[in-house]
């Protein structure tokens, strides 16, 4: 049997992975693209695609060749332990990976076991998206937000970039105050009139990690 171990944090902006012993011993980390939302198109393969990224330089970090493991344990965004999303991120999993045993659990539940190693505590995530989630003595948890950034994600960066774009549309409409943000994002994207924006921001693949992009803008005019 294999003593190695992976875990893997698939987030909106990156994938993260790390190879370890079961005794604890790290071997490696590796990182890939970022992930999409399984009802996404092209969803399933930018998953496969950035777990492979992430594997691949986790194992040349630790001068192995990729082999199965005892155990794999993900903490994807967008994802819920016996949901279909997560039978899905499964059903994927051994195009990259072979292993023996798994666990497949939301991003803000390996945050909270990464942040307390088990024990009770409350984490907040603000990145991308944003969630709350903790869990008590007694091991009942509660979670709030961690929704998509179309329907929540508030105080996220993706939420900070989307209302950027919408206040300098209802600025440039004449009904919204100007505001320094319409030649920042015009700027950004190398647009002469704001109406050109809305072809950057509305293509298939700009999403939540577009919109999170455009955050350092909102500082910027902010300052």
């Amino acid at each position: 049997m294999t003593n190695l171990i992976i875990g893997i944090d698939g987030g909106q902006t990156s994938t993260q992975c790390a190879i370890a012993t079961t005794d604890g011993q790290l071997l490696g980390v590796g990182a890939g693209g970022g992930l999409l939302h399984f009802a996404a198109q092209g969803s399933h393969e930018v998953y496969s695609a950035a777990l492979a990224e992430a594997l691949h330089r986790a194992w040349a970090a630790a001068k192995l060749t990729p082999q199965p493991v005892a155990a794999v344990a993900l903490g994807l965004t967008g994802v819920e332990a016996g949901t279909p999303e997560a039978a899905t991120a499964l059903a994927l999993l051994p195009q990259v990976v072979q292993f023996e045993q798994v666990d497949i659990q939301g991003d803000a539940v390996s945050a909270l076991n990464g942040a307390h190693l088990g024990k009770p505590g409350v984490i907040i995530i603000a990145g991308t998206g944003s969630v709350a989630f903790g869990i008590d003595r007694a091991g009942k948890s509660a979670r709030v937000g961690g929704w998509g950034w179309l329907t929540g994600d508030e105080g996220s960066a993706g939420l900070i970039g989307r209302n950027a774009v919408i206040a300098v549309f209802h600025a440039s409409d004449g009904w919204g105050p100007p505001t320094l943000l319409e030649p920042l994002l015009r700027q950004h994207f190398g647009e002469s009139h704001t109406y050109d924006v809305k072809r950057h921001v509305s293509a298939s693949d700009f999403g939540a990690r577009g919109f999170a992009s455009l955050a350092p803008l909102v500082a910027r005019a902010a300052e």
